[in-house]
């Protein structure tokens, strides 16, 4: 089983675990994978130099409470604020949603929302450290 350490020293908020996850998870494409949840689930998946699509992985996420204190409810309070303004105006109400959640400390983080994204790979197995 190939085992990838993600560390979470080496990010203290969100725009810095996407380059993290591009760099620890993708190698040698000529195009940059989108910063978003999105390209996350979709590097995830395998087949983007790292290991192939399927592959047993295990991700250590060492320093996992830093990551989940860095990513928690500020952050995703923050993430929500942009979002609410551009998000298509039918649609807004889900990032208000989430603002509000995340305002009284309720609902999922972006720790908690990279977490989910992983293990909804079946081939992928986190560690938290």
């Amino acid at each position: 089983m190939r085992i990838i350490e993600l560390d979470g020293r080496c990010f203290a908020d969100l725009p810095g675990f996407f380059a993290e996850a591009e760099r620890l998870f993708t190698r040698d494409l000529s195009w940059p994978v989108a910063p978003n949840f999105d390209a996350l689930h979709d590097i995830l998946y395998g087949g983007f130099g790292v290991f192939e699509s399927g592959e047993p992985v295990r991700i250590d996420w060492l320093h996992s409470a830093k990551s989940r204190a860095d990513l928690g409810y500020a952050a995703t309070e923050a993430y929500w604020a942009e979002k609410v303004e551009t998000f298509h105006p039918k649609q807004r109400y889900r990032a208000v949603a989430h603002l509000d959640a995340a305002r009284r400390g309720e609902g999922q983080t972006l720790y908690g929302l990279i977490r989910s994204i992983i293990l909804d790979h079946p081939n992928l197995t986190l560690v938290e450290q």
